[in-house]
């Protein structure tokens, strides 16, 4: 196949992102939305990730982080100190959130943050929450899988 060959079978290959600018721009607006004080958005999506359907509500990372913090505030860690696993989750969202402060809006994402989360097929776990690498989501729908 000559070079020529080549450029030409790339220019007829479908285009192909890295990551679903629409599911990007849907992290964008929970985390946007989700940037002020008490406020936030959560949207229910299904998403399809290692062969899993994963449903659950997309919130913002900001509301991910200050719920587990909370939820986790009375567990003690095995550090020296009086830190409990919800003082350093704060602190984890505190060097997490310098990350989306500089990033432009549409550009890849690294973490979407769902709660409320179902995995199809498997009993139900009370209040899970999953941090989940964007480019591992090889589908998505809005909605939720029901019990």
């Amino acid at each position: 196949m000559s070079d020529d060959e080549i450029e030409e079978t790339k220019a007829e290959e479908p285009f192909f992102e890295p990551q679903d600018p629409v599911l990007v721009s849907l992290i964008d607006l929970v985390n946007v939305l989700g940037k002020a004080e008490g406020a936030h958005a959560e949207i229910p999506v299904t998403l399809l990730v290692g062969g899993s359907l994963v449903s659950g509500a997309l919130t913002s990372a900001r509301r991910w982080w200050e719920e587990k913090a909370a939820e986790l505030e009375g567990v003690a860690t095995a550090s020296e100190g009086d830190h409990t696993l919800g003082e350093f989750m704060g602190e984890q969202f505190q060097q997490v959130s310098k990350v989306y402060e500089g990033r432009e809006a549409g550009a890849p994402i690294g973490y979407l943050h769902l709660k409320q989360v179902r995995i199809a097929g498997l009993a139900k776990i009370d209040n899970l929450y999953l941090r989940i690498r964007v480019p591992d989501v090889q589908g998505w729908s809005f909605g939720s899988v029901s019990d």
